[in-house]
């Protein structure tokens, strides 16, 4: 969905968008280069640990003096591995999972909130899943990851009376997501036919229906 919120937020005149990924698609990559003043790619790989800061020279004290108020959209997520615990073959696996689920937005956040002027206010939306709340058989990183994050910018906003956080449930969406899960295997996932059964029904939400929702209902 992270694309589709991308498309919608380049319609609304006075954002300034930074899309902090691995890779970008080509489009984002021409459109960044036609509206530098609009859009900023930072290349970071949410699975690793950084070495060195990335965001240096984008995340800085300057870069923030600039604007009224940071909207923090957390979108990233994996669902992989699908498997129950004893059962993960390549151990790196969940070292990555939980990088890109939780601890590289810690990570960032900690960034922006060394770096952003003190009294600035800041929205967070963090687009969650109904496995934060409910164990599901074979997604054990998911369901705790989900669930840490959520806690995790809970404590935030306790923490900091100018942050305001709200956990965005879409949903199943059609997504390269769903795709892996259908692709899993039943011994690992019990519930593998009943996420299959969603796509041959027509019960997918699209991600630019719900990224329009989502637009219009925390960014006013």
């Amino acid at each position: 969905m992270g694309y589709s919120l991308f498309k919608k937020l380049l319609l609304q005149d006075k954002a300034f968008i930074v899309i902090i990924g691995r890779r970008f698609t080509e489009d984002q990559i021409q459109l960044s280069k036609v509206h530098p003043n609009k859009i900023k790619l930072v290349i970071y790989d949410l699975s690793h640990t950084p070495s060195s800061n990335p965001f240096e020279n984008t995340l800085n004290k300057e870069f923030f003096e600039k604007f009224n108020e940071i909207v923090f959209i957390n979108n990233a997520g994996v669902v992989e591995p699908i498997k129950r615990l004893g059962r993960i073959e390549d151990d790196e696996m969940i070292f990555k999972h939980i990088n890109i689920n939780y601890a590289s937005v810690v990570y960032i956040l900690n960034v922006i909130l060394k770096n952003k002027p003190r009294n600035m206010p800041m929205k967070i939306l963090n687009i969650t899943s109904g496995a934060a709340e409910r164990s599901i058989p074979g997604w054990s990183l998911y369901c705790s990851s989900k669930k840490a994050i959520k806690t995790f910018l809970d404590v935030l906003k306790d923490e900091y009376k100018q942050i305001t956080v709200f956990h965005i449930d879409p949903g199943v969406m059609d997504t390269g997501m769903q795709e892996v899960i259908r692709k899993s295997d039943k011994e690992d996932f019990p519930l593998l036919e009943t996420f299959q059964s969603y796509k041959k029904l027509g019960q997918l939400k699209s991600p630019d229906e719900v990224a329009i929702d989502i637009l219009k209902g925390y960014l006013k």
